[in-house]
């Protein structure tokens, strides 16, 4: 009997609401994978009993499968799914590996950058390279060329762009070559410091008043001879500072109203285009990815938040909320080290007057404390 079934040209698939007695029901001689959970059990036969459509008492739903259909379509379908699973993978290891190094802008080609990120990418070609890797070669590649205004590596699939942003291009290629001593712009104490190149003037847990040289740009050679160069390298001071705050006590802001728009858009070949929303009269867009295969095809999800003025009036217990979450933002913005810390911040006073609080903190941080100033021909000030 048990061949009999499995013979059968049908498979039914039940959903059965408990409560169900299976022992000596008269609808089902055999069921397979049957499971259950809290309110339904699951399985399926290859015949049952047709008088269960009259039981009033059972509450279930079930499924006829043609086998043979579901054969037929992986048979003619499965070369077909193999193929472009493997175009979808080979696509896919392509774009992780990297092929080429390349400068964003030529104009700023620089070898010993270039040579520098390919040294961390250790000669890779051809080879895998997560973003937490990228990651952690911009942290690094920052402090190493601090003469850049900004510096990073980014990846668009299978190279790896140096990203070179400049202030005044003549002044930073002359740069190393000016003579000059890092100096203390607050009045401090050392905790830490890193030199690169020059002579320290300090040390740790030293009291060092602002304008301090701490970093000499002048170093002594082997044959007693001195040479100015300048100077690479930071320095961490504990300083303490009075920081005041001005809160507008009524602010206009724009907030989300609850309503919202949410929109499928395909990208192409990294190419989208700006899009403008005459729905609201103001509004915030937000984009996530839901797709994607290399830099070929993006699908992601769009959503508009229609926003509202309001005018929101701040109590002095708000702008003390306000100027503290100011401060500690501001320093973490400015923040270049893993070792800078604010250490304490304590409210000494706030006030208001025409319309503005004026909120006075005392910080207590650890932070970069040295800018670099030249000699004038040759000697210190």
């Amino acid at each position: 009997m048990k061949d009999k079934f499995r013979l059968c040209k049908y498979r039914y698939y039940f959903k059965i609401h408990k409560p169900f007695v299976f022992k000596d029901n008269i609808y089902f001689e055999k069921v397979f994978e049957l499971k259950d959970d809290e309110d339904f059990y699951y399985f399926y036969v290859y015949n049952f009993n047709k008088n269960i459509y009259n039981d009033k008492t059972i509450n279930f739903e079930v499924q006829k499968l043609n086998k043979g259909q579901i054969i037929e379509f992986i048979k003619k379908y499965l070369i077909t799914f193999i193929g472009l699973l493997l175009f979808i993978s080979v696509l896919f290891i392509i774009n992780k590996n990297i092929t080429e190094i390349r400068f964003s802008n030529n104009d700023y080609y620089d070898q010993e950058v270039y040579e520098y990120v390919f040294q961390k990418l250790d000669g890779t070609r051809f080879k895998f390279i997560s973003q937490n890797q990228i990651n952690k070669i911009n942290k690094e590649i920052r402090s190493v060329f601090y003469k850049y205004q900004w510096i990073s590596i980014r990846k668009e699939g299978t190279i790896i762009y140096i990203d070179i942003a400049k202030t005044d291009d003549d002044k930073l290629i002359d740069e190393s070559k000016v003579p000059g001593g890092l100096y203390s712009e607050y009045d401090a104490i050392i905790k830490g410091y890193v030199i690169k190149k020059g002579t320290s003037l300090i040390k740790k847990d030293m009291s060092v008043s602002k304008g301090d040289e701490l970093i000499s740009g002048i170093i002594t050679l082997y044959n007693n001879n001195v040479e100015f160069i300048h100077p690479h390298g930071y320095v961490i001071g504990e300083v303490t500072e009075y920081i005041t705050i001005k809160v507008e006590k009524v602010h206009e802001d724009l907030i989300r109203t609850g309503n919202v728009i949410t929109k499928n858009k395909i990208i192409l070949f990294n190419k989208s285009k700006e899009e403008e929303f005459d729905q609201f009269e103001n509004y915030e867009t937000e984009k996530k990815s839901k797709f994607k295969l290399g830099n070929f095809l993006e699908i992601i999800e769009l959503k508009i938040y229609e926003l509202k003025e309001v005018h929101t009036e701040y109590s002095l217990e708000d702008a003390y909320d306000y100027a503290k979450s100011e401060i500690i933002n501001e320093f973490n913005e400015n923040k270049e080290y893993d070792n800078e810390m604010i250490k304490q911040i304590e409210l000494i006073n706030g006030y208001l007057k025409n319309d503005i609080y004026y909120v006075t903190y005392l910080v207590q941080s650890e932070k970069e404390i040295s800018y670099f100033k030249e000699y004038i021909n040759n000697i210190r000030e």
